[in-house]
């Protein structure tokens, strides 16, 4: 072998699993969602991180800033000074399909809490409460494991509509990789392609503001939107591991 040549070694993922008679495999089989967040967040990290995050969630959103001081007319609107809403659109986002499909999900026949829980106002204090790990901290929104199968297909719709088609593909991919980690370390109630919430802001319009948010394991979107502009951010895309073959799905990949 020519000395500058090294080899490498090839492993399987699944070496890194823990056995099932790992005490995190035994915790992790017997937790529902809630017990898991109990566990977590009795962890003196996991307190403390909440303790500091839950000061900081208390003060005004400011995004990013230099100084601290927020820039006024940073970004101007492209559709300010346009007062014929059927053209708003242009070649900008696709804020027709997204708002026809948000309007579908608010038209199915939700129980009072779940609508509740669905719709928030645009400045709701929910928007930057979000979390990626598996820790079920904040719980506004609908959880897609705990309504109705139309409502997760309308949440979908919404996804779908919002995203390219390999926007939708990463995402949706992302969200069964976390369902065969559940397979794989005897975790489904904890982590599965349904550990997600979903919530809107504002009232969905083609003309005013409005967004939506997704946030679980692995999965964060952050979505909004004013007339034909539209932001994803911030966003948080994840895996255990970065792709699967399962025996439901074709491959999906989250590279």
């Amino acid at each position: 072998m020519n000395p500058t040549q090294t080899t490498k070694k090839t492993t399987s993922f699944r070496d890194y699993i823990p056995s099932p008679d790992d005490p995190r495999s035994i915790e992790l089989a017997n937790c529902d969602i809630y017990q898991r967040c109990a566990n977590r967040c009795a962890e003196p990290f996991v307190a403390d991180w909440q303790k500091k995050w839950t000061s900081l969630s208390s003060e005004p959103f400011k995004g990013i800033t230099v100084d601290g001081n927020v820039v006024p007319g940073l970004f101007p609107l492209a559709d300010k000074d346009n007062d014929n809403s059927d053209q708003v659109c242009g070649d900008g986002a696709p804020v027709e399909a997204m708002v026809a499909a948000a309007r579908r999900l608010l038209a199915l026949p939700l129980p009072t809490g779940v609508r509740e829980a669905l719709s928030k106002p645009l400045d709701a204090i929910e928007w930057p409460c979000w979390l990626n790990p598996e820790i079920y901290a904040y719980r506004h929104g609908v959880r897609l494991e705990q309504v109705a199968k139309e409502v997760c297909g309308a949440v979908h719709e919404i996804l779908e509509a919002s995203l390219s088609p390999a926007g939708y593909y990463k995402a949706s991919g992302c969200m069964k990789v976390n369902r065969f980690l559940g397979e794989i370390v005897n975790g489904r109630k904890v982590l599965n392609d349904k550990s997600y919430n979903f919530t809107l802001f504002g009232t969905p319009s083609v003309r005013e503001p409005w967004g939506w948010q997704s946030h679980g394991h692995h999965l964060v979107m952050n979505c909004f939107v004013v007339g034909s502009q539209m932001v994803v951010s911030p966003v948080f895309v994840g895996a255990e591991r970065k792709s699967s073959t399962m025996a439901r799905t074709k491959a999906q990949s989250c590279s």
